[in-house]
């Protein structure tokens, strides 16, 4: 058995859309025009955002931001195979939107290198979430 962790990412226009964030994967392979498989080493992180639509609009979106495990504890997570340790989950559109802006910011902060972004850091964004409180400015002081 493979300690790889694969996540699928696969795009129809208008239905769904689901792609990395940010993570760099050890390979990728193409399967077609609408699927790409991206295979990560254990101990790397990744973002992973899931939107699905129907005609009337927006169904879900989500954003995982994970670690990988070669063994363990992992939680299943559609799409990435065999799972991985949940460091944050968002899901609805306006705790994305607001996520995804201080993303945005934890990305020039950090230089353009969030898997590098402490695990702490993550975890304290997810609790900052639940409690509906501002997420605390990345500090590389934080750092374990």
């Amino acid at each position: 058995m493979s300690s790889l962790t694969v996540v699928q990412g696969k795009f129809v226009k208008g239905r769904c859309n689901f792609r990395l964030r940010f993570g760099r994967p050890q390979y990728e392979v193409k399967l077609d025009r609408a699927r790409t498989l991206h295979a990560f080493q254990p101990e790397q992180i990744f973002g992973y955002i899931r939107w699905q639509a129907n005609t009337f609009g927006t169904v879900d979106w989500r954003l995982y931001v994970c670690q990988t495990c070669a063994a363990g504890k992992i939680t299943r997570i559609p799409g990435i195979s065999p799972g991985a340790d949940i460091l944050l989950n968002v899901h609805g559109t306006e705790a994305m939107k607001y996520i995804l802006r201080q993303i945005d910011s934890l990305e020039k902060e950090s230089g353009g290198s969030l898997e590098n972004v402490s695990l702490s850091h993550w975890r304290q964004m997810q609790l900052a979430i639940r409690i509906a409180r501002p997420v605390r400015k990345y500090s590389k002081i934080l750092e374990v």
